[in-house]
């Protein structure tokens, strides 16, 4: 859940940059086409400048912040606010993603390619203040890395960072990215498109990236320490009997893994 404190620190940001004239785009919901017979599922609102462009956390939908959470409509008083769809993120109803499917696993560079294809074709005004949330972070990372003029200001909230991998062991990471992904085994199986993203291969694309350029920046970190709670998640069947008492786990990470995706939860 994503809570009304991180609004506020979007708020702080947008107060840093002097206003630009504001743009009379009106609100919209629905499909955009990105080319190679693909669509992609955009919501804005709101009337402003500089637009805020979200980026949910792996496996998330647009619903995410425009349903469940108030940050995108208090957003939307201050400025044009725009969320979207990656390929194969269900819906908090359960409904599959309304972008349409692509091959997975994907990676942070795929994820970039993409956001940029829509942000082209949909004409968001550029540059803007971009916000990553989880696996979202490394794609806004990735995309102001690569597209630094379209980019004026981040936010990262509950990141994934490309550094996870080099602070841990090799067994360390194996079961990192175990819990990154989720057992997807039985929801696969009814779901095939559903986003998954390969870590390995996106920590190396933002490694061989050139340098983020200096803009405002601000980062959000839980400080939950999880540690202490594993035995009690395995007790409760929630984490496997085998999991290392001393795994280092993100609490975005861990906290997906604790609510599994039900392939029942996939409507027809």
């Amino acid at each position: 859940m994503i809570s009304r404190q991180r609004f506020l620190i979007v708020v702080l940001l947008l107060a840093a940059y002097p206003l630009r004239a504001p743009a009379q785009d009106s609100d919209f919901a629905g499909l955009v086409d990105i080319g190679g017979d693909r669509k992609m599922y955009l919501e804005c609102r709101g009337v402003g400048s500089p637009t805020v462009f979200i980026v949910p956390g792996g496996r998330a939908a647009a619903d995410e912040w425009t349903t469940t959470s108030p940050i995108f409509n208090d957003v939307a008083k201050l400025t044009r606010v725009c969320v979207y769809d990656r390929p194969g993120t269900p819906l908090a109803n359960g409904s599959p993603s309304r972008s349409d499917p692509a091959p997975m696993p994907t990676t942070a560079g795929a994820s970039v390619a993409d956001l940029h294809a829509l942000v082209v074709t949909a004409k968001i005004e550029t540059p803007f203040v971009i916000v990553g949330h989880s696996y979202g972070g490394l794609v806004v990372r990735l995309f102001a890395m690569t597209y630094p003029q379209d980019v004026d200001g981040i936010v990262l909230v509950d990141a994934l960072s490309e550094f996870l991998r080099s602070e841990e062991t090799t067994e360390e990471w194996a079961w990192q990215k175990k819990i990154l992904n989720g057992d997807l085994t039985e929801a696969l199986k009814v779901y095939p498109h559903l986003e998954r993203a390969d870590a390995d291969v996106s920590f190396d694309q933002l490694l061989a990236a050139s340098p983020l350029q200096p803009m405002p920046l601000v980062v959000l970190s839980a400080d939950v320490q999880w540690g202490p709670l594993v035995q009690g998640f395995i007790e409760q069947g929630m984490l496997a009997p085998d999991t290392p008492q001393t795994s280092a786990m993100s609490p975005t990470a861990l906290g997906r893994l604790l609510k599994p995706i039900s392939p029942r939860s996939f409507l027809a």
